[in-house]
């Protein structure tokens, strides 16, 4: 895939819009992903956007905040929607659960 990016970069350019990069995205995964319903630049896009977001650091920062604010035999509920977050969440859970 970063190869194929690099490639198109060299024939238009830097910069590459949103329609190009889905383009080149669907070019090079499309046949990998025959069975899904999702578009396969779905997956690309959400990566970088978590990359850009820093969502995962920022995941880590409000658990962090939460545990200090929870008072002991607390609760917090968090809910997970994606497989990163619901991993970073039992990697934290884990460090700080009294063995």
């Amino acid at each position: 895939l970063a190869e194929a990016v690099l490639v198109q970069q060299r024939k238009k350019g830097s910069a590459l819009s949103g329609k190009e990069l889905s383009d080149t995205v669907f070019a090079v995964k499309s046949s990998l992903h025959l069975e899904e319903q999702l578009h396969p630049a779905k997956l690309t896009f959400q990566a970088i956007r978590m990359f850009l977001n820093h969502e995962l650091n920022q995941l880590h920062r409000a658990l962090e905040g939460a545990f200090e604010k929870l008072v002991f035999n607390g609760r917090c509920v968090v809910l997970t929607f994606k497989y990163l977050e619901a991993r970073t969440l039992q990697d934290f859970v884990r460090t700080r659960e009294e063995r």
